[in-house]
Formats: structure tokens, sequence, C-alpha cells
């Protein structure tokens, strides 16, 4: 198993910010001080575009901010965006307690179950009556999820990853680091 790199993206809805957080384990790259940094570039080249085409354009993608939690300690690396807003249709994101729920592999829909994203900022035009619209889900979303799984070859450590569901919290007592599913 490689070493695990958490990936915190923070959006910011109505002046609140949240994050979604992803674990990814290394499959590609060296271990040098700049790894995180590395990592982060991947992730960013990868994903950043089609994550703003879930969002609003009120909603922002603030910053990614990327640590090494397993191996060697490595400085962790944050990069704010300075225009980094929704491209979905629809100028009015959802408030920030509202959500987009992305179950990873929770089929039972049970409470205390790891690998569940809850995505804020999402265009309220991309729900009718309290249920997303299907082309929304199916086609936006997916389009999303599909470039978060696995990350390709990026930044000068020449960094690759896969997504991995990961327990921060078991009966109550924070996992440090989070323990793979």
């Amino acid at each position: 198993m490689g070493d695990i790199y958490e990936a915190n993206w923070q959006i910011s809805v109505d002046g609140v910010v949240s994050t979604v957080n992803m674990n990814y384990e290394q499959d590609q790259g060296g271990d040098s001080p700049t790894i995180c940094e590395s990592a982060a570039e991947a992730i960013n080249n990868n994903c950043t575009a089609v994550f703003r085409n879930i969002l609003a354009q009120d909603a922002r993608i603030e910053a990614l901010y990327v640590r090494k939690v397993t191996g060697t300690t490595r400085p962790a690396w944050q990069g704010n965006f300075l225009a980094a807003v929704g491209t979905a249709v629809g100028t009015d994101a959802m408030s920030a307690q509202n959500c987009l729920l992305v179950n990873l592999r929770n089929l039972a829909g049970e409470l205390k179950r790891s690998g569940r994203w809850f995505i804020s900022g999402c265009p309220k035009l991309s729900v009718i009556d309290g249920i997303w619209l299907d082309t929304y889900v199916n086609v936006t979303v997916q389009a999303w999820l599909d470039t978060v799984l696995n990350i390709p070859l990026g930044g000068p450590d020449g960094w690759t990853g896969a997504l991995r569901v990961m327990r921060t919290m078991v009966d109550g007592e924070k996992q440090d680091p989070p323990i793979p599913v």
C-alpha cells in the first residue's frame, strides 16, 4: 500500500466555507519535500474545472489543501484560488446548510458509515420538488466523480493517486492517521 494523502477542497457559499475531504493512495511519484505540492498540482489539474461545473455561479472554490498522512512527514501545501467560481447553470447556489450527498460505498444509507461527501454550492435550478435532476446527477456530477477516482501523473515529482475511503472515527475515537475501509 502506498502512502495516503488527504486533499481538502474548501468551498464558500454565502460567506460560509465548507470542506470536501478526499483521501488518495499514492501510486507513483517520489517522496521529496515538495510531494504534497505535486499531489495538489495533479489533483488540481485533473479535477478543478469539472468540480466548478457542479457548482452554481455564486459558489466558489477557495482553496485546495493537501497533506501527507502516512509515511515520512512532508510539508503540507495549500493553493488558493482567486477566481474559481462555479460554472453550472444558475447564479443561485443552495445555502451552505443544504447540499448534495455523494455516497461512495454506503448502499444501505446507514448514518455511521465512512465514505460520504456533502457538497455545498450546487445550483438550486438542479433540484425540482426536493429531487435532484437526473441529468445533473448522472451527467454533470458523474463527470466530476470520474475525475476524482484516479489522478493521473502531475507535478514535478510525478505524483499519481487513487481515491480511497478511509475511516477518521471509530466508536467516537478519532483515527490519525485514518484507516482504510
